[in-house]
């Protein structure tokens, strides 16, 4: 009997927690999988785009001339993550950095729970969206 039916509030945050609320970048794969799924171009296309965005988002709230000292960085950085992970989490698995895509690659060959097979979709993705949002940002800042 779980209470009469009803589950206390703590069961249900585990569970949540567990299914997807904790989820960061990667996180429900052993090892580093685009999934059954996505196709490689899938994956790249997806990491490419947010990587854009994140830093396109970057440059424009922390970085521009036109927004210096401003208070709400932050939020606009957060909720483009986060949209981000919502939007292609389950394709790519959200990374848009290359260091937050090759720390579980490296812990799982570490554990022999994976390889570094996919390690370059997430080197290749987040620099070439990093290119192409820093070329944005000079175009539609042109004096810095």
């Amino acid at each position: 009997n779980r209470g009469g039916g009803r589950w206390p509030l703590h069961r249900v945050a585990d569970r949540w927690g567990a299914r997807g609320g904790g989820g960061g970048a990667l996180s429900d794969r052993r090892g580093v999988r685009a999934g059954p799924g996505p196709s490689v171009a899938d994956v790249l296309l997806a990491e490419i785009l947010f990587t854009f965005a994140l830093v396109l988002v970057v440059l424009n709230v922390a970085a521009a001339k036109a927004t210096e000292g401003n208070s709400y960085y932050g939020l606009a950085i957060g909720f483009t993550v986060t949209a981000g992970a919502f939007a292609v989490g389950p394709i790519s698995g959200g990374a848009f950095n290359p260091a937050v895509g090759t720390g579980p690659i490296l812990v799982n060959v570490a554990m022999g729970l994976g390889g570094i097979g996919d390690l370059w979709y997430y080197w290749v993705s987040p620099l070439v969206g990093a290119a192409l949002a820093a070329t944005v940002f000079k175009m539609q800042n042109p004096d810095g």
